[in-house]
């Protein structure tokens, strides 16, 4: 049986989902620091966690930066506290705007930078899509990052889990009216993926919180400890810390052999076919108002 090897890490979960962007970074920096003084190795925040999320087009166009300077200004904060940090934000890179998370070390070297692929019916008119799921070498061992939407379909936790990616994590922006979705999708990509899965989002007025990590039996994990933040006017902002000790996964891919088992070159086949010849699937035929309220209504 494989040694434990058990790793600490924070989940940020943020009170406003828009509004000024100094505030983000005092809840950012808090976050930071708590996370840090639970000794978590690694803090996760929301989707765009440096700019909220219901902001005005305007807004989101002036909080938009090339992923070298939200690197080199998350890796103050990270290198500050000696906490590796998953931070979102609006990506500028020439003239394309795209959902995007950065990766940074303790020491505030960057790790990597991940452009959420499947952008959510309103998000189509403001970003561009990104086009890979990359792994990332972190404090934790391999992870990956899995933005919102993209966890509504199987294919990116598949595809970074069979890339050896041990720690999925899902920073989100998850509505209330969809809150069964993210415990179930969550829930889902542990344990389809015999992995752990750990969400980070917003709660409030449009937000269904419930920051949660998920282990590869597809169990909800309780907190370690639940930090509660005084930040005056910025919500309700909580750090959640979880312990994991990642010999569980080991222990269920030795009792389950989905990787096995695992009929990659037949599926690949079975899905082309399937693509080529759907009945109206795949086109856009959502004509209703979105659970979400933009910020330009």
């Amino acid at each position: 049986m494989e040694k434990s090897r058990k790793i600490r890490i924070a989940l940020g979960q943020m009170g406003l989902s828009g509004g000024n962007r100094g505030v983000f970074r005092q809840v950012t920096e808090e976050m930071a620091k708590a996370a840090a003084g639970a000794k978590a190795e690694l803090l996760c925040l929301p989707e765009l966690s440096s700019c909220g999320y219901f902001i005005r087009r305007e807004e989101l166009l002036q909080a938009a930066v090339p992923a070298e300077a939200e690197a080199s200004r998350i890796g103050e904060t990270a290198r500050k506290y000696g906490i590796s940090i998953i931070s979102g934000y609006p990506e500028r890179d020439g003239d394309r705007i795209y959902n995007s998370c950065v990766a940074v070390k303790n020491t505030g070297e960057l790790i990597g930078n991940v452009r959420k692929v499947n952008l959510w019916k309103s998000e189509k008119k403001r970003f561009s899509e990104g086009n890979d799921f990359p792994v990332l070498d972190t404090c934790t061992g391999k992870a990956a990052v899995i933005l919102c939407y993209d966890l509504e379909f199987p294919e990116p936790a598949r595809i970074v889990s069979m890339k050896g990616a041990e720690l999925l994590f899902c920073p989100a922006a998850w509505s209330r009216p969809a809150e069964q979705r993210w415990k179930t999708d969550l829930a889902a990509a542990a344990v389809s993926n015999l992995v752990f899965v750990a969400g980070s989002n917003y709660c409030g007025e449009f937000c269904c919180g419930n920051a949660s990590l998920y282990g590869p039996d597809g169990r909800c994990r309780a907190p370690e400890r639940e930090i509660l933040l005084n930040i005056p006017g910025a919500g309700e902002n909580k750090v959640f810390i979880f312990e994991i000790d990642k010999a569980e996964i080991q222990r269920e891919r030795e009792k389950i052999p989905y990787y096995e088992d695992w009929k990659g070159n037949i599926y690949a086949r079975m899905m082309r076919e399937a693509w080529e010849n759907r009945q109206g699937l795949g086109e856009s035929t959502q004509n209703g108002r979105s659970v979400f309220r933009t910020a330009e209504e």
